[in-house]
């Protein structure tokens, strides 16, 4: 077998293994999906569109801040980049999702880890300010309800 043959076969391997434990979920514990039958189709479906968003929002960042270091990540690179860190990080500790990303740019793009420790700076910065931009907007927005709640 040569290499790209044992690449799709992991993958399916992986698919495989994924779907047999999503289904021993779904059907020997259904405790842990109640919260999700809470859910109506249409919130379901608005959930997961804004999922897609926010991924397709950090591919985008991400390809943005590969620029920086002459790096031209195509659609697919930095869209799965970006979904699996996120799946990693969720599903293994030590936010094993970074890590990999780091070996993927490193492999295949020859980004020194010394390079993707300031890309990864200036991502998570980026993502503080962002995030506290928003929360003053939100403040600003909505300073008059706070202030209600506060006051009761």
């Amino acid at each position: 077998m040569n290499q790209p043959e044992n690449r799709k076969a992991i993958s399916w391997l992986i698919l495989l293994i994924t779907a047999v434990f999503l289904l021993y979920g779904f059907f020997y514990q259904r405790e842990w999906l109640e919260p999700l039958f809470l859910l109506s189709w249409l919130s379901l479906i608005y959930l997961v569109i804004l999922k897609v968003l926010v991924q397709v929002a950090h591919g985008i960042r991400l390809n943005f801040q590969t620029q920086i270091f002459d790096l031209k990540l195509e659609v697919g690179e930095w869209l799965g980049l970006s979904s699996v860190t996120t799946v990693l990080n969720i599903i293994t500790p030590a936010k094993l999702g970074v890590l990999s990303r780091a070996y993927y740019l490193k492999s295949r793009h020859q980004l020194s880890y010394h390079s993707y420790l300031k890309l990864l700076l200036i991502g998570n910065f980026t993502y503080v300010a962002i995030n506290a931009l928003v929360a003053v907007l939100g403040l600003m927005i909505y300073r008059e309800s706070l202030l209600q709640i506060y006051q009761d």
